[in-house]
Parts: structure tokens; C-alpha cells; sequence
């Protein structure tokens, strides 16, 4: 740029000089279109240049929480602007978060801030408190809807949990929330057998075991209700052994 803005400057000089020379002024044309290119090929330069300070500055991403980076997706850069992929994922467990599905008619039932008890297989002694935090107003899509018009409506819910927790994101727990209570004659699941769709228990009738049908209700996570088939008087065995059968010998203790 500055040499041509001085050959600009000599070719004035001879024409000032010799104004009437034509040659001087085709070579004075030609310095001073070059030189109205160079200007742009600068200022797209300059643009080009702030386009990149943009982009590095948009290259430091800082994370909303506080937390652990989790994973990184090392192949994330290399798969082009149009894969939306997350390149890491930080998480943070001081305030755990457990997501699931609840039906159209427990949506019903259930508010926000209702008390939740929180199990999980991998930690079958241990159970947390947490509470509901949101209710989605839309139902999830699962694809099914088309196939089965039938089918149950699925809807999103967010619990947190109060306790300290030693489980990692990503496992699977069992949510508990009591949307109904009532007082109902009821025996410990491991009472109630199962055989096709009939219920049974069995019950000790003067020192023997006898098979009972039984209509069963409400469930949750320890006891069935039991409507029909025995009463609070009957003998019912608790844990029958694999090995019981109906008119077996039994002694009570």
C-alpha cells in the first residue's frame, strides 16, 4: 500500500511538470486504480481479520455451574458445523436431579413439592427424600401414538433430591409418590403367589396348609391389599418355601 501511494505521489510530480503528456497520464490511471484496489483488498482484510477475533473469542465457552467434566467428545470438531454435538459435558452433584414419566392420570394426582421417596437396585438398604420440582404441561413424544391411538400418554417429571447421595448420573432409581392413601386390610407381596392371572395364598388350617384365592387391590412397594379370599383371622404364610404344597403338614411357631 505505501509503495504504490508513492508511485502515486512521483507520477503526480512529472505530470505537474508535463501535463500534457499522455503516456504519464495512462501510467498516472493505471497507479491510481491500483491503488483503489489495494484500499479494498485492505479493508476486506480488516473485516476478515474481525471476523476472526469473533470467532476465537467465541471459542471460549465458559460453563453455567460449577461441576466435573464428565466426558469429552474428542470427534466433535472434525464432524462438521451442521452435527450439533455437545464437545464436553461438565455435571455437578450438589443438587442431584432424577427424571422420568408419569401417566396422564397421575398428573392428576401429583403437585409440585410433593414429597418423593427415591430407591435404586444399586443400593438396595439405602432410600432418599427429594420432592417434585416440575410437571410438564405437554406430553412426551415416543412415536407410538400413530401405531397404538390407544396408548397411554407419557409426561415428563423432575425430581430433586434432599439427601446426600453417593450414586453417579445415569442411574436408574425408582420414584415413590403417594398419590392416594387409605387404610386397607393388606399382606406383604412376598405372601401373595402368582399362578396364570389368579392370586393365592396360603393359609394354616388346623396344622395344614391350605391354597386360598384371592382378590388383590392397591400395591406398593411392600404390602398388596388384599379385598377378598382371607381375613384378618387367617394364619397366612409370610415367606413360603418353594418346596410347599396344598394339605401340607405344617407346626406354627
Amino acid at each position: 500500500m505505501e509503495n504504490v501511494r508513492e508511485q502515486h505521489q512521483d507520477i503526480d510530480k512529472e505530470l505537474e511538470k508535463d501535463p500534457d503528456n499522455e503516456m504519464l497520464q495512462e501510467e498516472h490511471d493505471q497507479i491510481k486504480l491500483e491503488q483503489q484496489m489495494t484500499n479494498l483488498e485492505l479493508e476486506q482484510a480488516n473485516l476478515q481479520k474481525e471476523s476472526i477475533t469473533t470467532q476465537l473469542e467465541e471459542l471460549t465457552v465458559t460453563s453455567e455451574v460449577d461441576g466435573t467434566v464428565l466426558t469429552v467428545n474428542e470427534e466433535a470438531s472434525s464432524q462438521g458445523q451442521m452435527a450439533e454435538q455437545s464437545i464436553i459435558r461438565i455435571g455437578s452433584l450438589d443438587e442431584v436431579i432424577v427424571e422420568g414419566m408419569i401417566s396422564e392420570y397421575d398428573t392428576l394426582k401429583i403437585a409440585v413439592d410433593q414429597e418423593v421417596i427415591l430407591t435404586s437396585d444399586a443400593a438396595p438398604d439405602e432410600e432418599w427424600t427429594g420432592k417434585v420440582r416440575f410437571i410438564g404441561d405437554l406430553p412426551e413424544e415416543t412415536g407410538m401414538e400413530i401405531e397404538q391411538q390407544d396408548a397411554s400418554v407419557q409426561y415428563p417429571i423432575r425430581v430433586t433430591i434432599d439427601d446426600d447421595i453417593n450414586l453417579k448420573p445415569g442411574f436408574k432409581m425408582l420414584m415413590e409418590i403417594v398419590t392416594r392413601e387409605d387404610k386397607v386390610n393388606a399382606l406383604p407381596i412376598n405372601a401373595i403367589q402368582q399362578e396364570d392371572e389368579a392370586n393365592y395364598v396360603y393359609i394354616v388350617e388346623e396344622g395344614k396348609v391350605k391354597r386360598v384365592e384371592v382378590k388383590v387391590g392397591v400395591v406398593d412397594s411392600e404390602y398388596m391389599e388384599i379385598k377378598e379370599g382371607v381375613t384378618e383371622k387367617d394364619q397366612v404364610v409370610v415367606h413360603p418355601p418353594e418346596e410347599i404344597f396344598d394339605g401340607m403338614e405344617v407346626t406354627v411357631q
